[in-house]
């Protein structure tokens, strides 16, 4: 399973969006694109790092938490490692 959650903020082809990587150590971590007007809130930009914990919800509750880091980014995808960032 993943160890953490990287959420990046730039642009996906014109659109403010944002990009979730559960981070596994693998060369193909799962990621999720979504545009921001998707979301019922975003993070402000001075809050960059960590701190926070992501969340997995489904019909039937709360099902997984990850440790979360978030960072501001040109373009999307930019799926490098927390540590080029």
């Amino acid at each position: 399973g993943a160890e953490y959650v990287i959420i990046s903020k730039g642009a996906l082809h014109g659109r403010d969006a944002l990009e979730l990587v559960f981070e596994d150590g693998s060369d193909a971590p799962f990621v999720i694109h979504m545009l921001s007007e998707q979301c019922d809130r975003l993070l402000p930009e001075n809050n960059q790092g960590g701190g926070f914990v992501v969340t997995v919800w489904t019909r039937g509750g709360n099902q997984l938490r990850y440790p979360g880091k978030y960072r501001v980014v040109e373009n999307l995808p930019d799926v490098s490692p927390w540590s080029e960032h």
